[in-house]
């Protein structure tokens, strides 16, 4: 069975999208020699609530790092 998305979740999931996007090319500058990972997640932790996000999957230890939804 396919279940099709509603006009307002796929508008959620555009912006979901767009968040992680701006949040990668953050910590995508970032990265270089003797930088710790720690680091990427409090930048993109800061990004995501700057934008009004809500952090999604934070302290799951299998994923070490954080989505966002908003």
């Amino acid at each position: 069975m396919i279940n099709c998305k509603s006009q307002a979740e796929l508008d959620k999931m555009r912006r979901s999208g767009q968040i992680v996007h701006q949040c990668l090319d953050m910590v995508k500058a970032m990265v270089g020699p003797g930088v710790s990972t720690i680091g990427f997640g409090h930048t993109a932790e800061e990004k995501i609530r700057e934008l009004g996000a809500k952090r999604h999957f934070k302290g799951y230890t299998i994923i070490p790092v954080y989505f966002a939804r908003p």
